[in-house]
């Protein structure tokens, strides 16, 4: 634990707003549904896909500065799931790209 008692706080609110943010991503307004039938969403650049598989639902996402779709390993049993999953494929991008 870090001695400086504001960073702790500035941090934990962070990671509260961090969840809040996560949790409404599924309800957010701007979800299409495609000729295929997948839900996708465009956000700050990326484009993130939902597509239905047998065992579930994957995510693939478009960087702004890339063309390639890159899909995502993990499965989700729920539409729900998966939209929180671009959520994390999209915060992951925008931490990696820094």
């Amino acid at each position: 634990m870090e001695g400086n008692k504001k960073r702790a706080q500035e941090r934990d609110s962070s990671m509260k707003r961090r969840a809040a943010r996560r949790q409404k991503f599924p309800d957010r307004k701007g979800w299409k549904v495609s000729a295929k039938g997948n839900p996708h969403i465009k956000v700050e650049g990326y484009h993130c896909i939902v597509s239905n598989r047998r065992s579930g639902f994957t995510v693939g996402i478009t960087a702004p500065w890339s063309a390639d779709l890159t899909w995502g390993k993990k499965t989700y049993k729920t539409l729900r799931e998966a939209k929180e999953g671009c959520f994390d494929a999209i915060e992951y991008m925008k931490q990696s790209s820094r």
